[in-house]
């Protein structure tokens, strides 16, 4: 399930609005989300694929859920001035922060614009999980500092 949790209160206390896609999440598809808090509508909503999913009501301020920790998160709820918590268990391609509320018409354009028309790959051939391969699965010779695919395992490269 993905869900888009936003805390906003007219009197600065925590209030979760949580924006629940409960549609299934299957293995090795993309999906375009958005979690959009529209203070001036007083709504938190939750966009996959460029449609509307879920909306609920959220007046107020931004509040941040606990002493320090003054940051949001994508892909886990803020814990502490350093931590994250209900870590998402998968890959996340892009991430954009807006300082305005996405116009549901803005929202579609972007999913059109990403591409997202693949819902998945196969190899024609036979993947070699030996070798040198960059996040984008072009093969090197040889590593500098990034994140690479050695030997079929994600490596990070100091």
């Amino acid at each position: 399930m993905f869900r888009f949790n936003a805390n906003a209160s007219p009197v600065y206390v925590s209030s979760w609005a949580r924006c629940d896609a409960n549609s299934a999440i299957e293995n090795g598809v993309f999906y375009h989300v958005i979690g959009v808090w529209d203070k001036e509508a007083s709504e938190a909503s939750i966009y996959i694929n460029g449609e509307r999913i879920a909306t609920v009501d959220l007046p107020g301020y931004v509040v941040f859920p606990t002493v320090g920790s003054n940051w949001f998160g994508i892909g886990g709820d803020p814990s502490g001035a350093t931590k994250a918590s209900n870590a998402w268990r998968g890959d996340i391609a892009v991430a954009r922060v807006y300082s305005t509320a996405l116009s549901p018409e803005r929202i579609v354009e972007l999913f059109q614009e990403s591409g997202t028309g693949v819902t998945g790959a196969e190899a024609e051939t036979d993947v070699k999980s030996t070798g040198i391969y960059t996040i984008n699965g072009i093969r090197v010779e040889k590593t500098t500092k990034g994140l690479y695919i050695i030997n079929g395992k994600k490596v990070m490269v100091k």
